[in-house]
């Protein structure tokens, strides 16, 4: 599967959360100023509703001539278009509208609701204006007691251009947001992505065993802080590992003085360092030979029988051996374990081997010397 770059997989996921976070609180708003205007519609024409049947209540005349005048003068007063129907859904009057081509309003919902509860509303496209309408009635006596109907319309033509222009222009302010909120965004994940990349070639350089790179971040401070942490790790490191090199250059110049053959194993006896002396004793190279057993070179069941007590009992000891090579070698061998942090477990074996053949030799000799002499004296 291929890595997405940070870069690319920070810019997505902080739009994307902008995105989220930004778009339903736009949508919400346009809704919440959507019910706002048409509840506000509507509660004034429900009002102006309220305060007409208040004033015309037993008073409105029953003929349409006469009421037709009075439905048109009031609609001017007003600006809402007015209609007067009676209780068995006729329209009597209509300020905009004649009113005989018009239908029964029997089944309108609001006409309904305002003959069964006082008053009623309702949204929906005229029939004869064809146009969205919002309607609002309420119950009226006439003068000569017959119950009607008064209902208000008005057009949603205003209050959509309203909420068409307060969409617009949160649209557009989303869009700008979102093109100011990329742009940051933009730079924030870029400063970040350059800063890594400073980090990977710098840390490629340590790993490389150079330390002379250095991290230079000028912001923001808390980068600042961290770079300075990496410059200074990159020097302690370099610090540490010229003491090591220069502690294994003292090592290897010791061993590699000592006249006594020395040897590293891990547990298993396999090779991991010896010194010259060694080398030149046995005949082997620390690099070709590193990783085998050290019985190859010392075939001896006395020895092996020594290396298995050291890893077994995990203390020191010391034993001389006999080599039968091209002469017989006399080996003064030390054997010392070493364990792990804990001290339990043993990870490692260290054999120093002191050569005392000529020792050997000339202890046989002064014995034969001594033998001799003896026996000539007698």
């Amino acid at each position: 599967m291929k890595k997405r770059p940070l870069f690319g997989a920070t810019f997505a996921i902080i739009i994307t959360l902008i995105l989220l976070a930004i778009t339903p609180l736009t949508i919400f708003n346009i809704n919440e100023f959507k019910d706002f205007f048409f509840n506000e519609t509507e509660n004034n024409i429900l009002e102006t509703c309220s305060l007409l049947k208040n004033i015309l209540s037993g008073r409105l005349p029953v003929d349409i001539p006469n009421l037709q005048e009075i439905t048109k003068h009031t609609a001017e007063s007003t600006n809402l278009r007015i209609t007067i129907i009676a209780e068995d859904g006729r329209v009597l009057s209509d300020s905009h509208k004649d009113p005989k081509t018009m239908d029964n309003h029997a089944n309108r919902p609001e006409i309904i609701a305002a003959i069964n509860s006082g008053e009623g509303s309702s949204t929906r496209t005229s029939v004869s204006l064809k146009d969205k309408m919002m309607y609002a009635a309420v119950c009226i006596k006439f003068s000569n007691g017959e119950l009607g109907v008064i209902r208000l319309s008005k057009s949603l033509k205003e209050i959509q251009s309203k909420i068409s222009t307060i969409r617009n222009s949160s649209l557009i302010f989303l869009l700008v947001i979102v093109i100011i909120s990329t742009w940051v965004c933009f730079i924030i994940a870029g400063q970040v992505s350059i800063f890594l990349k400073k980090l990977k070639s710098t840390t490629e350089h340590y790993s490389k065993g150079d330390f002379s790179q250095r991290l230079y971040i000028e912001k923001p401070a808390e980068i600042v802080e961290l770079s300075e942490y990496i410059n200074r790790m990159g020097q302690q490191l370099e610090e540490r590992i010229d003491t090591i090199n220069e502690q294994t250059n003292e090592l290897k110049l010791i061993l590699d003085n000592m006249t006594e053959a020395v040897f590293y194993t891990d547990v298993n006896l396999h090779l991991q360092r010896i010194n010259g002396a060694a080398e030149a004793l046995f005949e082997i190279n620390q690099d070709k030979d590193k990783g085998r057993t050290i019985l190859e070179f010392i075939r001896s069941s006395k020895f092996s029988s020594f290396a298995e007590k050291l890893i077994k009992t995990g203390k020191s000891g010391e034993d001389i051996f006999t080599l039968d090579q091209p002469q017989t070698i006399y080996l003064d061998i030390i054997g010392t374990v070493l364990k792990d942090k804990t001290g339990t477990e043993p990870v490692a074996l260290l054999f120093v081997m002191h050569d005392i053949t000529k020792m050997v030799q000339l202890e046989q000799m002064r014995q034969d010397f001594v033998a001799n002499v003896s026996h000539e004296l007698k």
